[in-house]
């Protein structure tokens, strides 16, 4: 199966799970902006970000840096962005290194079981990004290209 016809699949499967989240009742906003980064520490930002959860039921996602990620359009790196946030939050998985990829297996595991190539797209849109992250100080600014050098077996700055 090539890379188009994974990603449309797991594009149908996100906005299935988006559609589901929001008739449970939690709530999305989307944000061009990104606050991540105006707290003093990763963990302070998962206390914020937690506590407006159990408050509102909200969760903020930041809608940048998705003109060149594995989907097709922006709005489904959004809706993946959603997923990763719900389950960070809903598993009290904060956004250290650990959390992270605790939060990569709790993905993986709730797409279907024979979706290997899906949880390999899953595997390099956050392991992947985080060793990047790690490697290089900063995530790919290309993450098709990072994403095909990722499945290569290749971790090449871009």
């Amino acid at each position: 199966m090539n890379q188009s016809l994974k990603t449309n699949r797991l594009e149908k499967w996100l906005v299935d799970w988006y559609l589901e989240a929001l008739a449970s009742g939690t709530n999305f906003t989307f944000k061009s902006t990104d606050s991540f980064n105006s707290f003093p520490s990763q963990r302070a930002a998962y206390e914020f970000y937690l506590k407006k959860f159990q408050e509102t039921g909200t969760i903020e996602i930041w809608t940048g840096s998705s003109d060149s990620s594995i989907y097709s359009l922006p709005i489904y790196n959004h809706i993946f962005r959603c997923w990763h946030d719900y389950v960070h939050l809903t598993e009290r998985l904060d956004f250290s290194y650990e959390g992270e990829t605790q939060v990569y297996f709790h993905q993986k595991n709730m797409l279907p079981p024979d979706w290997v190539d899906e949880r390999m797209l899953v595997e390099a849109e956050l392991l992947g990004q985080l060793i990047y992250h790690q490697v290089f100080n900063e995530f790919p600014k290309d993450q098709k290209e990072f994403t095909s050098n990722y499945l290569q077996g290749k971790l090449i700055k871009s």
